[in-house]
This record gives C-alpha cells, structure tokens and sequence, in this order.
C-alpha cells in the first residue's frame, strides 16, 4: 500500500486522462483504487490469478464503479499456466512456459487478446506487476503497438534467456525511465508524439 499511495510509484502525467486502464497483477485491489481516484472516469480492467488475492480484489472492490474485475493472468500465451503461490500473494508468480502444468492451473490470456475482445485499439495506460512474465508482456511487439504508457516492475532476476535484449525493439517508441533497486526496478514508458521520433 506504501508504495501505491506513499511512494506513488505508479505515478504518470499525462497530456490527457486515460480512458482506459489494464491492470495487470492487481493483488488485493491498491494500485485500481489509486486508479480510479487518479482518473475517475477510466474504464479500469483489473486482472488477478491468485484465488487469494482474488477474492479479497473481490471484497476491497465492492460499490467501486467501473472496474471489471478478471481472474485470470495476462502473459505471452492464451492458454492454462500453473500459478506457484508464494506465502505472501503478492510474490506469486506463473510457471515457465515450459513447465505450465505445476501449480495451480490459471487462465492466460495474451494482452492483444483480450483488447480485440473488449473491441479497443489502444489501452491508454498498462500497469503491471506480475513477478517476472513482464517480459513476456514487453517483449511482444505487436501488442506494446497497442498500448500508450506502462508503468510497472521489472524483475530483472527473472529476465529469461529466450527475452534477453529481444524485448528492447518493442520499446523503441517509448521515452523510457527505469529507477532500479537491485534485482528489481520500476519502469515507466511513455509513446513519444510523431513529432518526437
């Protein structure tokens, strides 16, 4: 909660009010209500696999108007992931694409997916904080396309070899800034205007 409302690590300017918000490892619900405070008339898209945290989203995000809340976890791959809980469920983290079959078993859905479904072209604001598949998220191109800022955790003790600098050319056209605090960092990523490419 300190680093949401204190530290406002989350914090972004932005020219115009974000009318839609994906957020992606919403936990138990801090970073949507900083959200919807910041911008009350966002349509907010909140996404959490841990039935844990899930269900207290469910319970902190009662009476909040336009917030849909999803169960499910955003990756590179639609699909079923396995979700290894960790005691604090804030560190829990989805399985390898390679091993998807250990933990608990969660839906996964790629990012470009669920904005065709919601019928959007661009979401204007991404948070994320999902214990390493950030780099499943950035390296994906076609959907970073899609997307106007980010703002978010880096695990870089999580970095895959398969990622590694592949993930960079997705991010050409943002302006970007990276506070790191040692094996972890926050990202913020804004699209430069045509005018500054």
């Amino acid at each position: 909660m300190r680093e949401v409302f204190v530290d406002q690590c989350y914090a972004l300017r932005f020219k115009r009010s974000p009318s839609l918000v994906f957020d992606l490892g919403s936990n138990v619900g801090f970073s949507v209500m900083h959200f919807r405070l910041c911008f009350p008339g966002a349509e907010i898209h909140a996404f959490e696999p841990d039935p844990r945290s899930f269900a207290r989203l469910e319970r902190n995000l009662a009476g909040w108007r336009g917030i849909t809340l999803h169960h499910m976890a955003v990756a590179g791959c639609d699909g079923t992931r396995g979700l290894l809980q960790a005691r604090e469920t804030w560190a829990s983290t989805l399985t390898p694409p390679t091993q998807p079959t250990s933990g608990v078993p969660v839906q996964t859905r790629k990012l470009q997916s669920l904005i065709t479904e919601l019928g959007a072209t661009q979401v204007d604001l991404v948070k994320f904080d999902i214990e390493g598949t950030e780099w499943e998220l950035l390296s994906d191109a076609h959907a970073c396309e899609r997307i106007t800022a980010m703002v978010g955790e880096l695990h870089f003790d999580m970095l895959p070899d398969s990622v590694n600098a592949g993930f960079l050319p997705a991010l050409d056209a943002f302006m970007l800034s990276v506070v790191s605090q040692g094996t972890r960092g926050i990202l913020h990523a804004e699209r430069r205007d045509d005018s500054q490419a």
